[in-house]
């Protein structure tokens, strides 16, 4: 089917150009101008009249994690607590408008200590008072940390002899398990959490998907896919057309059984799903004093945070992506995670393995130093910016690190003068996948309390914009079918209720997503 989108702005981000039409034949774009070459109408099979919004690519999200968002549409949601005791309450009125059962696995998600009232995690004795019955596990909204009441504890076979995995913790004081761990630890036991139920979970499938479409996604990211996810993706590639691609990164370890059980992802997409590569976690999250640093947290002497991998074992994952030529993205958060990703491919680049042509990405990438985007640019290294943290965190990072290193979170304006292809995500559903939040986000750098952030790292909107699109593409190896308008690419489009880079800098996030377009097909209305 031929169409015709017009009387609108018609957006190309590479030569900031404001076209007056463009055309598409089914999912690929034919052609685009201005008013006086305008095509005839009448040769189309349908003609969109844009009513002066702006038409652009759709949005390309380089880092999330579907199968997250899919669960949270089933967990009970404590984002919006501000104490034991809303969280607590929060959970009880889960169980009983979910009607739970009285030994039914309940997972609640999304609470952060830094804004509960005792400024502190919960211990087990908090949810012990929910239920002694129900095996309870609430997650941090970092995904870093969790606790796990006595029901949970004793269900996952957890006591004082557990050994504590490297690059995690598992904390006890005078009696004993307290329910609290971090990193490893807390993503081990909960991969051993049970499956909620597969009725459930399919609807919760199309309610996620309809979230990334929604902010005119339609490329999402599966960013860490183990083998217990196989069941979900079972369900994703056997169900409904989601009107979104996912391209999904696995574990190491998990890499080979993943692939046999969907040995028609990789290369190519089937059935909307593709294989990206494979992810490590070299630390942790800087809101929670466990991302890993060269200097220490501020008033924090003795902690620099830690990583979650040795050296060995960074290599010897690297050498495997290299030789199998698969993606590598790694989580690294603080600088020296960064110091430590950076100085095993420099070694592997010595040992003639270079992986620079794999375009290894640095994930959230927040304090990475000035003074390694040089050894970032040198060896292909293209870091993924967690930029809204600014707003969502920013005042955090001033108390953990001082302003002079805050101001330098998310160094991206640095990047760009290195010529580095960048990208920003969100991390969803850390925080939702809110594309024009995190492009208002990287123009102004402000925190909740107005405090902006490295004036001298501001972005342009264009430049934004292009970090989640093209930019993006690229980072998929995709640029040659996405992240632009042009002939021969995939018709996905995001129409938006104003023109980005013409709206003054602080009416950017009152932009609305209109209209979601995947593959020349309208997926989202407003």
């Amino acid at each position: 089917m031929k169409t015709l989108w017009t009387n609108g702005s018609i957006l190309n981000i590479t030569n900031q150009t404001d076209y007056d039409w463009i055309t598409t034949n089914d999912d690929l774009i034919l052609d685009l101008g201005f008013k006086n070459n305008q095509p005839n109408s009448d040769i189309f099979d349908n003609v969109i009249d844009l009513e002066g919004a702006t038409l652009m690519p759709a949005f390309i999200d380089p880092h999330s994690h579907f199968s997250a968002n899919v669960y949270s549409f089933i967990q009970a949601d404590l984002s919006e607590c501000l104490s034991f005791e809303d969280i607590g309450n929060t959970i009880k009125n889960h169980i009983v408008e979910n009607k739970l059962t009285d030994d039914e696995w309940i997972t609640a998600t999304g609470y952060d200590h830094n804004f509960l009232e005792e400024k502190d995690h919960p211990r087990k004795e908090v949810l012990d008072a929910i239920s002694l019955t129900n095996p309870i596990a609430i997650h941090h909204q970092s995904g870093h940390f969790g606790v796990f009441n006595s029901a949970a504890l004793a269900y996952l076979g957890i006591d004082e002899n557990t050994p504590v995995p490297s690059g995690g913790s598992i904390e006890t004081d005078e009696n004993g398990l307290t329910g609290y761990m971090e990193e490893n630890a807390f993503i081990d036991s909960v991969k051993r959490a049970p499956m909620p139920d597969m009725d459930a979970i399919q609807s919760s499938i199309e309610k996620a998907a309809h979230r990334y479409l929604s902010y005119g996604i339609t490329t999402v990211q599966e960013g860490m896919m183990v083998k217990e996810l196989i069941p979900l993706y079972e369900a994703i590639i056997n169900g409904p057309d989601l009107h979104i691609d996912i391209i999904y990164y696995t574990g190491l370890a998990d890499k080979d059984k993943v692939l046999d059980r969907f040995p028609l992802t990789v290369d190519d997409y089937h059935s909307n799903v593709k294989f990206g590569g494979v992810k490590l976690f070299l630390d942790g999250s800087p809101q929670g004093k466990t991302a890993w640093l060269r200097e220490p947290y501020l008033g924090d002497e003795d902690n620099c945070g830690y990583g979650t991998m040795s050296d060995q074992q960074l290599y010897d994952g690297l050498t495997k992506a290299y030789e199998e030529e698969v993606q590598p993205l790694a989580h690294c958060n603080g600088d020296a995670a960064v110091a430590q990703y950076v100085n095993v491919i420099r070694k592997l680049k010595a040992e003639g393995k270079d992986l620079g042509p794999l375009r290894p990405v640095v994930i959230h990438a927040q304090l990475l130093g000035r003074d390694q985007m040089k050894d970032i640019d040198e060896l292909g290294m293209i870091p993924s910016f967690f930029l809204a943290h600014i707003f969502h965190w920013g005042d955090i990072h001033i108390a953990n690190f001082g302003m002079d290193r805050a101001d330098y979170i998310s160094p991206a304006k640095t990047a760009l003068s290195y010529g580095i292809p960048f990208t920003l995500h969100q991390d969803s559903p850390v925080i939702p996948p809110n594309m024009i939040e995190t492009i208002a986000c990287a123009v102004n750098r402000t925190t909740k309390q107005g405090v902006v952030l490295g004036e001298s790292e501001k972005l342009t909107a264009q430049e934004a914009i292009t970090a989640v699109t093209s930019n993006a593409a690229h980072q998929y190896f995709e640029e040659g079918i996405k992240g632009t308008l042009e002939t021969g690419k995939r018709a996905n489009f995001v129409i938006l209720s104003d023109n980005p880079m013409t709206v003054r800098n602080d009416q950017i996030n009152s932009i609305q997503v209109l209209k979601t377009v995947k593959d020349g097909r309208v997926v989202y209305s407003k």
